[in-house]
């Protein structure tokens, strides 16, 4: 008994020392039985009186030991194959080294090329002139009625970005081949990964860049641009009647910004960072989104709000943060313009900058 347990001890040692580099392999606990050679290490009883050499019963517990013990061993023993518990801790720290956040400004790995975004970008542009022309000549011959009518017209602005969200969304994925929405990561139910606190967080900043931007243009004359911009579009068809109001809340509020942080956010800026580090990617792409309104007299306005939603998007890496931020904003500016055609109030005055906060009423 002593010398067994001597050289147990000794075995013990021996692979300490020998997996001492390997910290989360751990050694078994102690040498089962009949794990090493056959009945290297059988345990027998010392010859009795007048009996003969017999083996040790067990009871139930030193059984389960060694049964536990042995299975254990073999795990270890056979080809290094790791255990579950091993493999679902290394998956965590992979997964947690591959997305820890180790600074905003590491590129997406894109799997297309440069002639995959030139082709997206034609397609999306044919998406929104078709959609713009024929949703409303649908609506109004769906309805029988003139385009110039009041819910004729919400309801074929309704229509117009319902056709541009879909055609962006389809001509997007047929060009990158069903990869886009690996690449460009839309998840809002993953809340634990923090884009919602990102995306609050980052609406304070959205605003005070816009505004700063705002008395910038003043300063600089950009304001006085002859032309009206989207929110003039929206003004001019605001009405108080639910079924209007509705539809202007889903289009500003909802499809807009699905279609256009799909666009601009997640396909071209993830593009760019391909070719370019993400701050350039990120200008390219606020300039690209306020170019695309085709309103000059917004477009300093819209580029401060696109370098927010564009750093908000490359800090979260989740596109529902931008597009959260695009969706408050939308329906906070939609919501205000409400206020006002309630309350009787100018809202072309408000507008064309005689009111104290004309610098917030932009729609991108």
């Amino acid at each position: 008994g002593t010398t067994l347990c001597c050289l147990r001890k000794r075995c013990l040692a021996k692979m300490d020392a020998r997996f001492a580099c390997f910290p989360r392999i751990r050694a078994p606990a102690s040498i089962p039985r009949n794990s090493c050679r056959q009945g290297r290490h059988r345990t027998v009883t010392p010859r009795a009186a007048g009996g003969s050499r017999k083996t040790q019963p067990k009871s139930k517990a030193a059984d389960q030991r060694s049964r536990t013990t042995q299975s254990d061993s073999k795990t270890f023993f056979s080809s290094f194959n790791a255990p579950e518990w091993l493999r679902k801790r290394e998956k965590r720290e992979v997964d947690e080294f591959e997305t820890k956040d180790d600074g905003w400004d590491r590129s997406w790995d894109v799997p297309w090329s440069g002639p995959t975004l030139a082709l997206g970008a034609l397609l999306w542009l044919v998406a929104y002139v078709s959609s713009a022309a024929l949703a409303p000549l649908l609506v109004a011959a769906t309805r029988g009625q003139d385009i110039s009518q009041e819910e004729t017209l919400t309801l074929a602005i309704l229509a117009s970005q319902l056709g541009q969200a879909t055609g962006t969304v389809g001509a997007l994925s047929l060009v990158t081949r069903g990869e886009l929405f690996k690449v460009l990561n839309f998840a809002p139910w993953k809340l634990e990964d923090g884009w919602f606190r990102t995306a609050l967080s980052a609406i304070p900043i959205a605003v005070i860049s816009v505004a700063i931007t705002a008395v910038a243009a003043s300063t600089f004359g950009v304001d006085r641009i002859s032309g009206g911009g989207s929110t003039e579009v929206v003004a001019e068809t605001l009405s108080t009647t639910p079924a209007s109001a509705t539809a202007l809340l889903l289009t500003c509020s909802v499809f807009a910004p699905w279609t256009e942080e799909i666009f601009f956010r997640g396909f071209v800026q993830t593009t760019l960072s391909k070719w370019m580090p993400v701050p350039w990617a990120i200008v390219s792409s606020a300039t690209l989104f306020s170019a695309a309104h085709l309103t000059p007299r917004d477009a300093p306005q819209l580029f401060a709000l696109g370098i927010v939603l564009g750093l908000t998007y490359a800090k979260s890496r989740n596109l529902a943060a931008p597009m959260a931020i695009h969706g408050i904003w939308n329906g906070s500016v939609f919501s205000a313009l409400m206020i006002l055609v309630a309350s009787g109030a100018d809202v072309n005055e408000f507008l064309s900058g005689q009111g104290n906060l004309s610098w917030i009423g932009h729609l991108p």
